[in-house]
């Protein structure tokens, strides 16, 4: 390096003796290379005397590649050689490029380090749609991209799926992409975490996407607001306009409510959002009046009130409500006015460098906050030059750039630009500030690269001019041109590499050589998403003259995609193609949304890209500071030749510059390009090698000097038969993989939806030119006469409510509409008004009502058809001709008809097991003396697996609310315990293979919203203060059974036994956290021997726990108490644990136990005459008696005996009384399936009644043991014989559901239910109060959980603003809505009297108003329970 040294200091310095001529080299390879791809190294040679040998290679270590190996025979020689990226062992790796080459007149030996890194990748996630609502199936794609934006088809080692809390509830392995696109989807389970959930790919940077899970409707119209833009605050008032659409485009006609009231908060707080946009209480609407035919509601506004004049940095916000004639239904936009706009200015493009002498020129852009152009606008330009201010005043074209010229003649030291809006002093907050630093050129031999303002434009030519200002002194006499060579590239590559000659036939006349050309080149995918172009010239004396420019590229693709519908208008059902057309090959994903759902949240597939080409851009821009620390070759700069010596410094010191410069020299421009330059030129500017002396500088505003003058600008910038019901309302309508074939286009032929509204479709495909994406194709479905129906839910019996059709009429004319309600044919008394008929204009809408009685129970449909005459006028005189052509829609929907009162169910449950004679049974079903008439209906079902009832009503098991933890896992267990018996008996059919992973995979999701932090389960999750001994070892139950078919992620078990551990005391048993399920089993459970007994289970069951203490420790807790435990519980699930451990005399000791407390009745055994606990404790003997290596005859029998008795304690659903009772004995149930599932069966089984003449025959074998046989039972009822022939087991049950109104009884508790108002007045037909006064009167000191139930008036719901405050009562722990009733949980109720409230209010108006029921019963004992009835206050109105 020494020799190096010395000879590019010779080379500056001039001796004065003459050198023999000199071969002259540029050697550009970039600094940073990406692995893998292909870069090239590009060579410049001349003045060569003679043949040379050139080679260059890369290496590390022991590792070598071979770039080039030549030989060159030219005087001239320009070259690029491509070569492949070597593969790195780390992500970033530094190697070494080495040169050489050597002939008569030149010598390389030059080595520089470079940066190999691996490519990063740009993994687009796309789903569906935006948001989803729980229950709905999340369907998404993942795309992969390199650098070329091709595709890649490596494998995703993993895709995860996250919830709002981190919990991973999703997750695919290895998952291989198909032409580059991998396909997911995901079924969110009814009741999840609502917020904004995260899919991941841990594999690959930057590569996650979110979507939101929330309740929402789908918007039908959107408001927007126009205020006046130049509002002054010195204005008396602005002109506002606010106009409501519907999706499909068309007006919306109602009434709007505008509200408008200042704000005087930052401008930051008010520009991101960070404010309350709702006015306070006392702030109502200022002004009401109802939209014209253009949807639209138009006021000036007084700006007086404000104060603005006196206050300008005041906010105007403006707040509007619309509300939809008709339906009533809302929709609000806001808008805020500011009068102080804060603006901003920035240079565009500007150079850190002037080259004196030469113009310098620029550009200065305004826009608002909001990223919108500033137009017209006068903005200030202070040039510092000496420290001396000159301010230019300047006006922005329509695209807000204002454009500048500067002459550089009189500069010599560094200048400063400021861009500003206001002189005054005080006014910077919003400035552009930008250092020009002098160009370095020993002649004033100067380039200039053209600049563009506007972002290039794909699949174009691009033509840059190049401008050159060259001293005479440095051309060649001899030649007759000028040869310039330039680079062109993006993200730190070389793209091209080209020489460029200039024809200089005769020397100029004058001391200067001027004169431009063009460089064109195209723009494409390659060049997002910024172009480098770097120009040079190298002149004989070895002197380099150079400029770069940077353009910036919007991102585009060489794969040309588009979409077009053949139809821009398609009537709702109507047919449509969508031509899909594409690279050759390509394969492409369609998506079609409803323009209703991305109101509510726009897609955003689209931010990953830009985000990855802002790091791209970033990634590769070197900035004056140089290339990163670990590859740069500290180089000294050359010295200057008059550099002092200092008496006391050594003469090698003077000689020696700094490696680190950020001069403004040629060096620089290829530094910043991202290159390695290997060359013996003059690129480097000389520099003192002394520490120079550092002045401070100030700019003086207001010194000497300073002078004010008009630049002008250009004043205009570059230009930038039966008709069929509408019933198919998807929010997505397409989301589809095409493949567009070798022609590159393809056609779907589609059927339009129903909706009438505008679809917004995109695609992205990718092929073998890569990715390439089309978006905002829209296509309405639409038609210009369409009804829509309005009626509620739900109404009870004998109610009348109002059906209401409106009818639409968005043609030009006037139309003859006929209406025809289609009802059930013995749905109340026949009718005359079934067909009605009205004139409707154009753009007009009407509605027709029908008064209907609720008679018949039931989901009764209702229909409307019409159609419409096009009349001239206004419909007088029209004969209807049976010809005429008329336009028709048709609606259907239904309501659900309730009984009064309250639903009570009945079960009697039989297991009759013939062994050749015939075995009888009876079933008895009696209605009470107050049951509600005609509610009344009755079944029997017949099944020959004593698991068919439980795996019909799988999800249904127990009819209580499931809004908690413990509830979602007595939904969960038994979906594991169905899948391992229908495996083992083989006959697990998809249909049920695909429902049971369903309700696992979304109880895992619901399960995980219980979750603490520290790994616990409680009840109600973080709103409990700690977690849940029970719970916790439940899940751990639930979740290992469950791990083995779906996803599971196993550091949620283990969180689990962690904090499971942190409670286990010395003596190896475990304390109990939280409260006891069922506290009715107080007193009957030793609460610490029962959760210890109950944990062990659990890690047994379980299997894998990293601390084997653990399960040690607890098994000796058990041990030892053993021969202590004096209750039937404790005795039970120890017992069940010894089998588990493999302890048989434990076991048996247990069971010993228990043998002398069962309870015996009619051959069949249970344990406990406590109703809930008699059915947990006798299912854990069963699971004792059948979970050992080996089951015996004799446990079979004993088994038998116990599952008589409890299957009759099975509820209508083949649940039982609670959630921990039917976990275990569905367990224990298909225990016992599964030990006697291999016997033989064929009965035939009649069912009858003499006194009624009733009978009903029905067979089971083993070809239909599953298979549920349902009969319905006359209305007549009473005993009913059953009877039972041939071989095997039959489960028969009689079901009886009906109603009765609620009497009254405080034995449980005492329940009062009031109305606020209590009278009929206008407010309360369309909203009251609910308040219900509940105390605890059993005999326990405290309820369970409790849950109040308040089901609906009809037409009437909750108001969510209620609940919300109902949510922050200290014993409310939560509250479901569904369409029939609220469900309050309680942690608990005492003797204390609390009082609950919640408001509703009408949404659909029904008359002659049942009463509606309040029932609170405790969770785990239902029987204790209480009812009673409210009245609306306007019931009898």
């Amino acid at each position: 390096m020494k020799v190096l040294l010395i000879s590019v200091c010779l080379s500056i310095l001039d001796f004065g003796a003459a050198e023999p001529p000199q071969a002259h080299f540029m050697i550009t390879v970039p600094a940073q290379l990406i692995h893998p791809s292909k870069e090239e190294a590009c060579v410049t040679l001349l003045q060569l005397k003679g043949a040379v040998s050139l080679r260059m290679e890369l290496h590390r270590d022991d590792h070598h590649q071979v770039v080039a190996d030549d030989k060159i025979t030219t005087e001239s020689f320009t070259h690029c050689y491509p070569f492949k990226v070597p593969a790195a062992e780390e992500d970033r790796e530094v190697w070494l490029f080495h040169v050489s080459a050597e002939g008569d007149n030149i010598n390389i030996n030059q080595t520089k380090k470079v940066l190999i890194m691996e490519q990063m990748y740009v993994t687009l996630i796309q789903t569906d749609k935006p948001m989803y609502k729980p229950g709905q199936i999340v369907n998404f794609r993942v795309v992969t991209l390199g650098k070329d934006f091709h595709a890649q088809d490596d494998k995703y080692p993993l895709v995860e799926l996250l919830d709002p809390n981190d919990n991973r509830i999703g997750q695919w392995l290895d998952v291989a992409p198909t032409q580059g696109i991998a396909d997911f989807s995901f079924r969110l389970a009814e009741e999840v975490e609502l917020g904004r959930y995260k899919i991941n790919i841990p594999s690959t940077e930057r590569s996650s996407q979110s979507f939101i899970v929330a309740e929402y409707v789908l918007k039908r119209f959107k408001v927007d607001i126009h205020a006046q833009e130049d509002v002054s605050p010195t204005d008396d008032s602005f002109h506002l306009e606010v106009c409501g659409s519907y999706t499909y485009g068309k007006p919306v006609r109602g009434v709007m409510n505008i509200t408008v009231f200042p704000l005087n908060i930052a401008w930051w707080r008010l520009y991101y959002g960070d404010f309350d946009r709702e006015p306070t209480e006392e702030l109502m609407p200022t002004m009401q009046g109802r939209t014209d035919d253009r949807g639209c509601f138009t006021k000036d506004i007084d700006l007086h009130p404000f104060n603005v004049s006196t206050n300008p940095r005041v906010k105007i916000v403006i707040l509007a409500l619309l509300t939809e004639d008709n339906t009533g239904l809302e929709e609000s936009g806001s808008h805020f006015i500011e009068f102080t706009d804060h603006q901003t200015v920035e240079f565009v493009n500007l150079d850190s460098y002037y080259q004196k002498g030469i113009p310098f020129t620029g550009m200065l852009k305004a826009r608002t906050l909001k990223r919108e152009p500033r137009k017209n606008e006068k903005v200030y330009l202070v040039v510092n030059v000496d420290e001396v201010d000159t301010n230019i005043t300047l006006e922005t074209d329509a695209n807000g750039i204002a454009r500048f010229t500067l002459d550089t003649s009189e500069w010599n030291d560094m200048v400063s630009l400021t861009g500003k809006f206001s002189l005054e002093d005080g006014d910077d907050m919003f400035v552009a500030l930008n250092w020009l630093f002098p160009f370095y050129s020993e002649s004033n031999s100067f380039l200039k690269v053209q600049t563009v303002a506007e972002d290039l434009l794909c699949s174009t030519k691009q033509s840059v001019s190049v401008e050159y200002t060259i001293d005479k002194n440095e051309l060649d006499p001899e030649s007759d041109h000028l040869s310039f060579f330039y680079i062109l590239m993006s993200k730190g590559e070389i793209i091209t590499n080209k020489e460029h000659k200039v024809d200089v036939p005769n020397l100029p006349s004058g001391p200067i050589l001027q004169g431009s050309f063009n460089i064109t080149f195209s723009v494409n995918v390659n060049l997002v998403p910024v172009a480098t172009l770097l120009v040079y010239a190298i002149f004989p004396d070895g002197e380099v003259a150079a400029d770069r420019a940077r353009y910036r590229v919007p991102v585009c693709f060489d794969n040309k995609v588009q979409l077009e519908f053949t139809e821009n208008n398609v009537r709702p059902g109507g047919n449509v193609n969508l031509d899909v057309k594409a690279d050759a090959g390509s394969l492409c994903s369609v998506r079609s949304v409803d323009k209703g759902l991305l109101l509510l949240q726009e897609h955003k597939t689209n931010e990953i890209l830009s985000r990855v080409m802002g790091y791209y851009e970033y990634m590769f821009e070197i900035n004056r500071r140089g290339f990163p620390y670990t590859i740069e070759d500290f180089e000294p700069y050359p010295c200057l030749e008059d550099a002092p010596v200092l008496p006391n410094r050594a003469k090698r010191s003077i000689k020696r510059a700094p490696w680190y410069q950020s001069e403004a020299d040629v060096y620089s421009l290829f530094k910043s390009s991202n290159l390695k330059v290997f060359t013996n030129t003059r690129i480097r500017k000389p520099v003192t090698c002394e520490l120079p002396e550092y002045t401070r500088r100030f700019s003086i505003k207001d010194g000497v000097g300073a002078a004010d003058r008009k630049l002008d600008s250009p004043s205009t910038a570059p230009a930038s038969k039966e008709h069929p019901v509408r019933k198919f309302f998807p929010e997505t309508w397409l989301y589809d993989l095409v493949s567009v074939g070798p022609q590159g286009k393809k056609s779907l032929n589609l059927t339009a939806p129903h909706s009438i509204t505008e679809w917004v479709t995109d695609a992205f495909c990718v092929g073998n030119s890569g990715f390439g994406e089309v978006h905002d194709i829209r296509m309405k479905t639409f038609q210009p006469y369409f009804i829509d129906l309005l009626l509620p839910y739900s109404v009870v019996q004998k109610e009348h409510f109002t059906l209401t059709a409106l009818v639409y009429n968005y043609l030009n004319h006037c139309v003859l509409v006929e209406v025809a309600l289609t009802i059930p044919p013995d749905f109340g008394e026949p009718r005359t008004d079934i067909e009605k008929s009205a004139c409707i204009c154009g753009q007009e809408t009407a509605s027709f009502t029908w008064n209907i009685t609720a008679t018949k129970l039931g989901t009764i449909p209702f229909k409307v058809t019409s159609r419409a005459l096009h009349v001239e006028g206004d419909c007088s005189d029209v004969v209807l001709d049976p010809e005429t052509k008329f336009k028709h829609d048709a609606v259907q929907k239904t309501i659900l008809v309730k009984p009064s009162g309250v639903e009570v169910d009945k079960t009697h449950t039989s297991l009759l097991c013939p062994t050749g004679d015939s075995v009888r049974g009876e079933i008895s079903l009696v209605l009470p003396d107050n049951v509600v008439e005609g509610s009344g209906h009755a079944h029997v079902t017949v099944l020959g697996d004593i698991m068919g009832n439980i795996i019909s009503n799988l999800g249904n098991l127990l009819q209580l609310p499931t809004g908690c933890g413990e509830q979602n896992m007595a939904l969960f267990a038994p979906n594991v315990y169905v899948l391992e018996y229908l495996e083992s008996a083989k006959a697990l059919t998809p249909e049920i293979k695909d429902k049971v992973l369903n309700y696992l995979t979304t109880g895992y999701q619901r399960q995980l919203m219980f979750k603490h932090d520290n790994g616990a389960y409680s009840a109600f999750g973080k709103k409990d203060e700690e977690g849940n001994t029970w719970l916790t070892a439940m899940v751990v139950r639930c979740f290992s059974k469950a791990q083995k078919t779906v996803f599971i992620d196993e550091k949620h078990i283990q969180d689990a036994i962690k904090w499971l551990g942190s409670h286990q005391l010395d003596n190896g048993c475990f304390r109990s956290v939280g409260k006891l399920f069922n506290n009715g089993l107080k007193g009957a459970v030793d609460d610490e021997m029962a959760i210890s007994a109950y944990i062990t289970v659990a890690l047994l069951e379980h299997g894998t726990v990293h601390n084997s203490s653990l399960v040690e420790n607890a098994l000796r807790c058990l041990k030892d108490a053993a021969n202590t435990v004096n209750n039937t519980y404790n005795e039970a699930i120890l017992a069940y644990a010894f089998t588990l451990s493999g302890d048989k005399d434990l076991r048996q000791h247990m069971l010993d136990e228990l043998e002398k407390e069962v309870i015996e009745e009619g051959g069949s055994k249970h344990w406990s005459e406590q109703w809930s606990g008699a059915v947990e404790i006798s299912s854990y003997v069963l699971l004792a008696l059948l979970s050992g290596d080996e089951v015996t005859k004799k446990d079979l029998e004993l088994s038998s005996n116990i599952i008589s008795w409890v299957i009759k304690q099975q509820n209508p659903w083949g649940g039982f009384y609670s959630t921990q009772d039917t976990v275990v004995a569905v367990h224990a149930l298909s225990k016992y399936a599964r030990a006697t599932y291999h016997e033989k069966r064929d009965v035939a089984l009649t069912v009858h009644s003499g006194l009624i003449g009733y009978q009903n025959r029905f067979h089971v074998d083993d070809s239909n043991r599953l298979l549920l046989q349902r009969a319905p039972l006359p209305d007549e009822l009473g005993t009913y014989i059953i009877t039972a022939t041939g071989t095997g087991c039959v489960y028969v049950q009689g079901h009886l559901k009906y109603h009765t109104h609620p009497a009254e009884s405080f034995q449980h508790f005492t329940l009062k239910v009031t109305t606020e108002p209590d009278n009929c007045t206008a407010e309360a037909e369309r909203s009251f109060e609910i308040h219900m006064a509940v105390s605890y009167s059993g005999n326990r000191a405290t309820t369970n959980m409790g849950i109040i139930d308040v089901y609906h008036v009809s037409g009437f719901a909750p108001v969510a603003r209620s609940l919300k405050l109902l949510e922050k009562k200290e014993n409310v722990k939560r509250t479901e809505v569904t369409d029939e009733k609220v469900s309050i949980y309680l942690e608990e109720l005492t003797h204390e009297t609390e009082t609950f409230s919640i408001v509703v209010k009408q949404e659909t108006p029904v008359s002659n108003l049942q009463p509606a029921n309040v029932i609170v019963y405790d969770y785990y004992d239902p029987r204790e329970r209480a009812e009673a009835e409210y009245h609306a206050p306007c019931a009898g109105n």
